[in-house]
């Protein structure tokens, strides 16, 4: 008895790898897909459902408008489908609530749960000799194994923690991905003051909604100045045009790191115009009236950390080397994620992927070399290459706008479907005996 061998088998079914569900509908050819999501269940941002919190783009950048706008499956859509089109028209705001695109992300997925399997963690990729030539084979935690003759990562980034926090991870030192949850717990426990770690949107918000949380008071550590404006004017938002992708891509390594270092304003460690007022205007307001519920330390490393009764970070300023000691009921992670390019070094790849490291293919100075179609080369022993698509990874290559989940998307899931379509011709189906 044969395995079965999909054409696609995705890693994760977030938001990146749901585009390549919806846009393998928009394809004629049958493609035969399967998606490995370590969740048990499908939820997006949970955590971080703050009330007011919105998404910072705009909902035209869904799964499929800026490649069909009459598709099933647009935001509108959505809303149409749902009988709140002129509510939501109504709104006054500039970009929906988060709590709205949750639910739009989860209504897309819940059409493709056939080919999703929960409960599988990938854990390793390498390739095994079919009759039919070299394919992926994926190894979930559990022993489980799919083969594919093509592989989608769409897993997403792994939180970021500061090496001095990460032995204290538990229940009251937590990444902003569980904000809702501890923080509630938290406070019904008796927590009253809370550290906040980072300068992000995530952070700026955490803050936010601390600060309209009575009795509580909070320590904002930050390594620069404070939080500090994206730039989101109109000219840099052609970052996520196709077009500026494809002129990225022409460029040589070294021109895409510095435009890349340039550009990097507009998507890491800063927060919306909008947030930061509303941040600006509560702590103003404490002030007005003598008060001080948020300390904020700027230019600060934290060198150390004890936790006993309660917590107590132990930090330096970077250009004075002035110590400070902090303490705190609960310390908030907010300093994002990490990626496959890791701050843009393109040598470092996922530990799941250390099979067949040896075997991707790199550019002259040993970086990962990623194709316009997103792809990863794999160079079987036969010399043939297999394709494993970074779905969302590929800031190096395709500039930093690909950092950014949904306004590139897709454009990027089209890309990705049509090279799949492409390179699956001349196979006959699939192994499923």
């Amino acid at each position: 008895m044969m395995t079965k061998v999909y054409d696609l088998v995705g890693v994760g079914f977030g938001p990146n790898n749901i585009g390549l569900a919806v846009h393998a509908t928009q394809n004629e050819a049958d493609i035969n897909m399967i998606f490995l999501e370590k969740r048990d269940e499908l939820t997006w941002q949970n955590g971080m459902m703050i009330p007011g919190a919105d998404i910072q783009h705009s909902p035209h950048r869904d799964f499929i408008t800026p490649i069909d706008p009459t598709s099933y499956y647009t935001f509108l859509n959505y809303l149409k489908s749902h009988n709140r089109l002129l509510e939501f028209l109504n709104v006054p705001a500039t970009f929906p609530l988060r709590l709205e695109w949750s639910l739009y992300v989860q209504w897309v997925a819940s059409h493709f749960l056939g080919i999703v399997n929960f409960g599988q963690e990938v854990v390793t990729i390498d390739k095994v000799l079919k009759e039919e030539g070299s394919v992926f084979r994926v190894t979930t935690e559990d022993g489980k194994e799919y083969l594919g003759r093509t592989v989608a990562l769409g897993n997403g980034g792994k939180p970021m923690i500061p090496e001095t926090l990460a032995p204290h991870l538990g229940q009251r030192v937590y990444h902003l991905t569980d904000y809702q949850k501890k923080t509630n717990q938290a406070i019904k426990d008796g927590c009253k003051k809370f550290a906040v770690i980072g300068a992000s949107q995530s952070a700026v918000e955490i803050l936010i909604d601390l600060y309209k949380k009575s009795d509580i008071n909070i320590c904002a550590i930050t390594r620069g100045i404070g939080f500090r404006q994206k730039d989101l004017s109109p000219f840099t938002e052609h970052i996520f045009f196709p077009e500026f992708v494809e002129w990225f891509q022409r460029r040589d390594a070294y021109s895409r790191r510095l435009i890349n270092s340039e550009l990097e304003n507009a998507i890491y460690g800063r927060a919306d115009k909008d947030a930061l007022d509303e941040l600006y205007r509560l702590w103003y307001e404490d002030y007005l009236q003598g008060q001080s519920r948020m300390e904020l330390k700027k230019y600060c490393e934290i060198e150390n950390v004890t936790v006993n009764a309660g917590i107590t970070l132990f930090l330096r300023e970077k250009y004075s080397n002035m110590q400070y000691s902090v303490k705190a009921d609960a310390v908030i992670i907010a300093t994002g994620f990490e990626r496959i390019e890791c701050g843009f070094d393109p040598h470092r790849l996922p530990s799941m992927l250390k099979e067949i490291g040896n075997h991707i293919e790199r550019d002259c100075d040993g970086s990962l070399c990623i194709a316009p179609d997103y792809s990863l080369g794999v160079i079987d022993v036969a010399g043939d290459r297999l394709p494993l698509f970074v779905n969302s990874f590929s800031a190096p290559s395709h500039g930093i706008g690909d950092a950014g989940t949904f306004p590139l998307l897709a454009h990027r899931s089209a890309v990705i479907i049509s090279s799949l379509v492409e390179k699956l011709k001349g196979h006959q189906g699939v192994n499923d005996e």
